[in-house]
């Protein structure tokens, strides 16, 4: 990582290629004469990657990568998700509230609008709305604009998918009623959505 404002590489890897091995490669690559007057010299490096569950097999690369290049002292790097290390660097003033009390903030709001939404099993269906919410939210679709807003959305999507729907309308009537009532008990909570807090960091370090 550097502080420069340059935007980050793309690199595109054969479909048969192990991308944990590939990463280790660029890594040691890139940094193979500051290893080899220094083992610890990729502390410096920081490595994001996308869930937790990615970092023991990117270490175990970089390890199996070094021992096979006679580098068997090397210090790993740091690596972690980009929420923990925007966690790190903008620690949050309030606590994040947990995924069960989402769940059960969106199996209560369903409970409220019996008339817009009816289910066998209000929890499942709380559970992909979390899962759903977060999705808009790091995609950048929220649901503030409103209605009308979703509605072409809607409409946008079901024609790039070539999939008809005639309920439209009343789907952005459900998702809206249903966000603004998790929004608004998450702030009654005063509590932050990790996901929106996150993204509002991402566009906060933007270069202008």
């Amino acid at each position: 990582m550097s502080d420069t404002d340059a935007a980050l590489p793309f690199i595109l890897i054969d479909s048969d290629q192990d991308p944990f091995v590939r990463l280790a490669e660029l890594v040691l690559d890139d940094n193979s004469e500051q290893i080899k007057a220094d083992p610890a010299a990729l502390e410096k490096v920081t490595i994001w990657c996308h869930h937790s569950p990615q970092i023991q097999p990117i270490q175990r690369a970089l390890l199996a990568l070094s021992q096979a290049r006679g580098q068997a002292a090397v210090v790993l790097p740091k690596i972690m998700t980009l929420q923990d290390w925007l966690g790190q660097q903008y620690p949050a003033a309030k606590p994040f509230i947990n995924q069960h009390d989402k769940q059960l903030i969106l199996v209560d709001a369903i409970r409220q609008f019996p008339e817009l939404f009816q289910s066998q099993n209000n929890w499942a269906v709380a559970k992909e709305l979390v899962l759903l919410f977060d999705e808009l939210s790091w995609a950048q679709l929220g649901l503030d604009e409103g209605e009308s807003a979703l509605s072409s959305l809607l409409s946008e999507s079901y024609a790039a998918l070539d999939v008809g729907s005639h309920n439209i309308s009343r789907e952005s009537k459900i998702l809206c009623t249903l966000w603004n009532a998790y929004q608004s008990q998450i702030e009654a909570r005063n509590c932050l959505d990790a996901s929106q807090y996150y993204l509002s960091l991402i566009h906060i370090s933007e270069p202008t």
